[in-house]
């Protein structure tokens, strides 16, 4: 297939008719060869800071000299951006060559799979036929039942447990967290960041149950020197070792992502040396998070999608950029949508509404009754796409605008500033 038929293709694959469970993903790697076996595999799920923490991680073990995969999503502006090796995405003609193999297996099955199990399987196949010497793995939803699961772990970490996806997860943090715990496994160490003593409570009697030993962010000492736009400077320890490490990653929520990092390195008995870690975190990008992708007009990308991740922003522009913002704003339905812009009504009183080409994407009409309804001191502006919505701000004179609310909208208008890997047929 060439690619924008591979993605024809995989995006044929209906939700409606995926199975519950891990059999769909188990019987697709198992005719495949059951390539997840091939190598080890560091694991990392939670509700925010997931696909950063694998960033971080993924840019240490590479500078260590490892030949690293990394499989995150969602992606910003490619859908090969979600399967790397060593920094660099599977070449698009590779991936259509994958799913023609992968829809010869699928006509075989007796249940279709998902796009996410079709992806994560494509990564995993990648991953062996390149000869990685390990692999680091984002879930993508939960845990328990994630298509991921099935990778051998070698470290798991969990960032965070807030209310996401409840629709599917559960309406309780203890739910959500015994969905994201259930990635542990026997006598394979479990990282745990932060979160509340229920959130504790859950994944240590998980982790208990499984023989998987648990080991705490809190116990990795980090201390922040400096920031500004350019980036940040910590004082960490790794390996009994002082040191001092500069990251161009910006957000203060990257402290706790970082820490997950440094501790689930030291875990992995890859033997890498702080000067990787100094290497790797000077290097690490993680686009569409906290972005900064234009200084005139100043625009910040940020794919904040739910109320924690639309505080830690808030907070970190607040710091970062310390000015009033217009904020170009579309979101999914799902979403708490009236508690994120009452959050981001603190920082700017403009929003520029708008949505992609994708069911789940929520009428800017609706979002502008709820932005109504939270002040008077607020208005907007409505606009088709998000191109639109990025003129208009420009046309009325705003010198600091953030894309926020969906990595979807900071992927679409990403394009405008960075040329992708590939031109999708799809901009979601």
């Amino acid at each position: 297939m060439e690619y924008l038929e591979a993605l024809d293709y995989l995006y044929s694959l209906e939700r409606s008719s995926a199975k519950l469970g891990l059999e769909n993903i188990g019987e697709l790697l198992n005719r495949w060869g059951n390539p997840q076996s091939s190598f080890p595999a560091i694991h990392i799920g939670g509700t925010n800071g997931k696909g950063s923490t694998c960033s971080i991680i993924s840019s240490v073990l590479s500078s260590a000299g490892y030949k690293t995969g990394l499989y995150t999503s969602p992606h910003l502006q490619s859908f090969v951006e979600r399967i790397q090796i060593d920094n660099k995405p599977i070449q698009p003609e590779r991936f259509g060559e994958m799913m023609e193999e992968v829809a010869g297996i699928v006509a075989k099955m007796g249940g279709k799979p998902t796009v996410f199990e079709v992806a994560t399987a494509i990564a995993l196949k990648h991953f062996e036929e390149e000869g990685v010497d390990i692999s680091v793995v984002e879930v993508g939803m939960g845990g328990r039942l994630d298509a991921t699961k099935l990778v051998n772990p070698v470290v798991t970490g969990i960032t965070n447990v807030e209310l996401d996806h409840q629709r599917i997860l559960g309406d309780r943090r203890a739910r959500i967290a015994f969905e994201k715990g259930s990635i542990a496994k026997p006598n394979v160490p479990m990282v745990l960041g932060l979160g509340s003593a229920e959130v504790r409570r859950v994944i240590f009697e998980l982790c208990k149950e499984v023989g998987a030993p648990i080991h705490l962010v809190d116990e990795v000492p980090l201390t922040k020197r400096g920031f500004d736009r350019e980036g940040q400077v910590y004082d960490i320890r790794y390996d009994g070792e002082e040191m001092t490490v500069e990251t161009h990653l910006l957000g203060h929520f990257q402290d706790d992502n970082l820490r997950m990092a440094i501790k689930v390195l030291e875990l992995s008995d890859m033997g890498v040396t702080s000067e990787s870690i100094r290497e790797g975190l000077a290097k690490v990008r993680h686009p569409g998070r906290m972005e900064r992708v234009s200084d005139d007009p100043l625009v910040i990308l940020d794919g904040a999608h739910n109320p924690s991740k639309t505080d830690a922003l808030v907070r970190s522009l607040n710091d970062f950029f310390p000015s009033e913002f217009a904020f170009i704003f579309g979101v999914m339905k799902d979403k708490d949508v009236k508690n994120m812009l009452q959050k981001l009504s603190g920082v700017g009183k403009r929003f520029y509404l708008t949505r992609i080409n994708y069911p789940r994407s929520m009428d800017p009409k609706e979002i502008g009754h709820l932005v109504s309804g939270i002040s008077g001191d607020l208005s907007y502006e409505l606009a088709a796409n998000p191109m639109e919505a990025l003129r208009m701000a420009e046309k009325d004179g705003k010198k600091n605008i953030c894309v926020t609310g969906s990595l979807y909208i900071a992927g679409y208008l990403r394009s405008f500033y960075k040329e992708p890997v590939a031109w999708d047929n799809h901009n979601f």
